[in-house]
């Protein structure tokens, strides 16, 4: 018998990051602005194996007590009640490759594709 996943002991990860799909860069414009992102502090960009490329904000949700429970949890947008725990970090089911988190990644990348 499987055991049923919950949240408790999570801590919340769900709610301390924010993922936003990207297209992938296609043109030296295209890589130039995910230089640009990947300069920034407290992101990352990578490539899910289900979803395609996303960015990372990892930012707390500004509704987060300091028991890492949702003090908006009534009203919490659509996006949050429909989030599946299959998809949640604690159990690893998501498979991200590869992970950028510096410009120089970028350009990594970029002889990667180019060489399809």
């Amino acid at each position: 018998m499987q055991e049923e996943k919950t949240c408790e002991g999570c801590g919340a990860k769900c709610c301390r990051e924010a993922n936003v799909w990207l297209e992938e860069p296609k043109t030296d414009e295209d890589f130039d602005e995910w230089k640009w992102l990947l300069s920034h502090k407290s992101l990352y960009i990578y490539n899910d194996s289900r979803y395609g490329w996303m960015i990372c904000f990892e930012t707390d949700c500004k509704f987060l007590d300091n028991e890492s429970k949702c003090v908006n949890y009534a009203n919490r947008p659509n996006l949050c009640k429909e989030y599946d725990i299959k998809d949640c970090i604690k159990y690893g089911s998501m498979k991200f490759d590869p992970i950028l988190r510096n410009p120089e990644d970028v350009d990594e990348l970029k002889k990667k594709l180019q060489k399809k």
